[in-house]
């Protein structure tokens, strides 16, 4: 948590209440939390959680700190979760606020109020920003640390522990659920999927990490083997599978090793620009296909690569999270290169639209906050 950060301190000037409380299980599971003690120092934003079991909606983050590592992004906070305690439950990207908090400010603290208010203020100052990084895909060269601690004895361990306790608090929590059904109580919703629920199966470690089938039969359970492997080949490597907007695994690009530049180095794309101009077919072939995998151009002709390069290459980024490509930083551009703004629209009739749209699901009686009257508010 970046307590020295703006939307702590203006407008309004907040002190914040720190408290140590018990640190997430799940941080423990990762090679980013594996070193934290059994507390944590922590800012309460919410009066009742989720985990408060009074209906209270779940919070949102984004697993890994993606937003730390683009131009066009921050990190501010993480947030109470069950992915990690690198995930970003405060930051900004482009002039997009990431508030990760689900509850209504009925149930925030006083303090949390007047750094929501800052936020608002501070976000204000990005009219113009465009967020162009897309979070595409999970298996990145930054998730392998978590990769290689899974695989250990010690974090497959750390995972089979809390995974146990995981299911001995759901069989004690069904078991009070089916003796309320059967004293005749009336269960909410969400209390019968509990008892429908099947009981959590038995995990492996392949069933933790996704790596491709051919290392699996190269390496079986030589999990060294396969940390040797990947940073041998660091700079090769990308998710064959990040079209299909899951990209769950890192593989090495072999005609990119061929060539012999990293796929991340701008001129990798410097080179198979050239070789579009190659009698060599295969070269030719060669080159489209690098040049479409790691940039979100489609050109057909020579000419058109060569100019789109020769005018944004300077204001290239290069993202794994987005699917290893090469991104046009839009904040960076001359003005001569930036495209056209979007049209004006009025805030207060798009919120309209969507809340005439919204179907407000059934709800039990604990259900605080209901989406529709919350957004005509």
């Amino acid at each position: 948590m970046r307590k020295g950060h703006e939307i702590f301190r203006s407008p309004n000037q907040v002190e914040l209440t720190i408290e140590d409380l018990p640190t997430e299980k799940s941080y423990l599971t990762r090679a980013s939390g594996k070193d934290l003690g059994e507390t944590m120092p922590m800012w309460r934003v919410q009066t009742e959680g989720y985990k408060d079991e009074k209906g209270m909606l779940i919070g949102v983050v984004t697993p890994g700190k993606v937003l730390d590592q683009a131009p066009d992004s921050e990190y501010i906070s993480g947030g109470v979760n069950s992915k990690g305690c690198d995930s970003v439950a405060l930051g900004r990207q482009g002039n997009y606020f990431h508030w990760g908090f689900a509850v209504s400010p009925t149930y925030m603290t006083d303090e949390a109020k007047l750094v929501f208010v800052n936020s608002i203020h501070y976000i204000s100052k990005f009219k113009g920003q465009r967020a162009f990084v897309k979070k595409r895909i999970y298996a990145t060269r930054d998730s392998l640390n978590d990769m290689y601690y899974t695989m250990s004895e010690e974090g497959f361990s750390k995972w089979q522990a809390m995974l146990q306790e995981t299911r001995e608090t759901q069989a004690k929590e069904k078991a009070k659920l089916v003796k309320k059904k059967e004293d005749g109580e009336e269960l909410t919703r969400f209390e019968k999927m509990m008892i429908d629920a099947p009981p959590m199966k038995e995990y492996t470690r392949f069933d933790l990490v996704s790596v491709p089938e051919d290392l699996k039969k190269k390496f079986g359970e030589d999990w060294d083997g396969y940390k040797k492997y990947y940073e041998s080949n660091r700079d090769y490597l990308y998710s064959p599978d990040a079209e299909s907007g899951r990209g769950l695994f890192l593989d090495v690009d072999a005609e990119a090793k061929e060539i012999g530049i990293p796929n991340h180095d701008v001129r990798l794309l410097d080179h198979c620009v050239e070789q579009l101009d190659s009698d060599d077919e295969k070269k030719h072939k060669m080159a489209l296909k690098l040049l479409a995998r790691y940039t979100e151009q489609d050109f057909e002709k020579p000419a058109q690569w060569k100019d789109w390069l020769k005018k944004y290459r300077d204001y290239l980024y290069f993202s794994d999270v987005s699917g290893f490509k090469f991104m046009v930083d839009v904040n960076r551009l001359p003005d001569e290169l930036k495209p056209k703004p979007e049209p004006e629209t009025d805030p207060a009739e798009e919120v309209k639209k969507i809340v005439d749209e919204i179907e407000v699901p059934d709800v039990d009686d604990k259900t605080p906050v209901q989406f529709k009257p919350l957004l005509k508010t």
